[in-house]
């Protein structure tokens, strides 16, 4: 099983938990559980995931806690198991720490120490970070530069959200005239259905 380096892992939680402390909400992370074996042992033993339900904590992923994290194991095993899935749709190896509620999950692989993204309805599988401490570490850089920031429950890229926001004159206008074309066709479906409600009376 792979070894964190709970020193890099340490520090790296430092930085988020600061972060999260000081953007959202000092009591973010529920307190970590003891004697907590495996790969996410380090993680689970002072995060025990999270206590707000309407902030995602990595981009719409929600921290699990240690029964989550057996329960969601325990089903995705169970599944790969009874469909046959190959290795490289998922592997025994991984272990969830993050779900976005949908199907997706965030995982270290327990031999590699690498997190990976599950995506239920594709073959890709991308990754997050060589390690758990790399990927908090690369996560609290992106924090601390304001790369990121709280939106709608989201901690968001700032570049992202920026053309989104940008976009949204554009998309309104869209809306409207999407809205105007099916008043159309209903106005003029209604009047098909009267000239034939006419007809048929004569």
């Amino acid at each position: 099983m792979y070894r964190h380096n709970e020193n890099e892992l340490r520090r790296a939680m430092d930085r988020v938990e600061r972060w999260f402390g000081e953007h959202v909400a000092a009591d973010f992370f529920d307190a970590g559980v003891r004697a907590v074996d495996g790969v996410l042992g380090p993680l689970l033993s002072r995060w025990n995931g999270q206590l707000p339900e309407d902030v995602a904590f990595y981009e719409g992923f929600y921290l699990l806690d240690r029964e989550g994290v057996a329960r969601e194991k325990a089903m995705m095993d169970q599944l790969a198991a009874d469909e046959r899935w190959p290795d490289t749709w998922w592997s025994r190896d991984w272990v969830p720490f993050g779900t976005d509620l949908a199907g997706q999950l965030l995982v270290v692989d327990c031999r590699s120490g690498r997190v990976i993204e599950f995506l239920h309805d594709d073959d890709a599988r991308p990754e997050h970070g060589e390690s758990l401490a790399a990927f908090l570490a690369a996560y609290a850089d992106a924090l601390e530069a304001g790369e990121r920031r709280l939106h709608n429950g989201y901690i968001t890229e700032v570049a992202e959200l920026e053309r989104y926001l940008e976009e949204a004159p554009k998309r309104a206008a869209e809306q409207r005239r999407t809205h105007g074309v099916l008043l159309s066709i209903g106005g003029a479906l209604l009047a098909l259905v009267a000239i034939a409600a006419l007809i048929e009376c004569a």
